[in-house]
């Protein structure tokens, strides 16, 4: 089970799991992280503890979390997922323009802006070509009605890590990517074949016959790309 999934059932938010988690000994750090049953079972017990029960101890009532709100104001990181170039300029704002040269780099926006760009650059989250790092990435995409497109990759820390997987896991999470994150995952192991990382061939051919790709192409295209700079 993952961090923010135990957050949800228990009703409380990621951050303050993961502080309490931490103070019990539990090794986390974000949401993201998987946890054992040994170590969800304690966590369970620690928060349906009866307070009234401990001997010399008055009974104290909880207060309820508080329900997580939005803050348009807020700066929040936004990692590019595509396989290239990004450039996003807002119609919101005159001159507003914000640039992730390449995959894998992390640039910020206000959370309103965000909001603005979902609405006027859908591809942005349909595909998706974003992703949001922050603890509370669940409760942003589905305040923004947008969680459906992401739910095939919440819990993917790096593309790479897919294709270490061995070939039935891969199938299986795979299938569930959303389209445009799969074209991602075909550059990556274009990128893996290049540097001999990746020698499976029943992924290689899986991946070829689902985005009806060649691979080696697009190896040999990036190494005359390399030769030409």
């Amino acid at each position: 089970m993952k961090v923010y999934e135990l957050a949800r059932e228990i009703g409380i938010p990621n951050k303050e799991l993961i502080a309490k988690m931490q103070e019990m000994g539990i090794d986390v750090k974000s949401h993201l992280n998987v946890i054992d049953d040994q170590d969800v079972d304690k966590v369970r017990n620690t928060f349906s503890m009866d307070v009234s029960e401990v001997e010399n101890e008055p009974v104290r009532v909880e207060s309820k979390p508080e329900k997580w709100k939005p803050d348009l104001s807020r700066m929040i990181k936004i990692k590019n997922i595509s396989p290239g170039y990004l450039i996003y300029k807002s119609k919101r704002q005159m001159g507003y323009v914000v640039e992730w040269p390449k995959n894998g780099d992390i640039n910020h926006l206000e959370l309103g802006e965000f909001m603005n760009l979902k609405n006027t650059n859908r591809r942005f989250i349909t595909t998706p070509w974003i992703r949001i790092v922050e603890d509370d990435e669940i409760e942003i995409l589905e305040y923004a009605n947008i969680l459906k497109y992401f739910k095939g990759i919440i819990g993917i820390e790096n593309v790479t890590d897919i294709l270490k997987l061995d070939f039935e896991s891969f199938k299986v999470k795979f299938d569930n990517l959303p389209k445009g994150y799969k074209n991602t995952v075909a550059g990556h192991a274009a990128q893996m074949i290049k540097s001999g990382e990746l020698d499976s061939i029943k992924i290689k051919n899986y991946i070829e016959q689902e985005m009806d790709t060649d691979l080696e192409f697009m190896v040999d295209k990036r190494k005359e790309e390399d030769k030409k700079e």
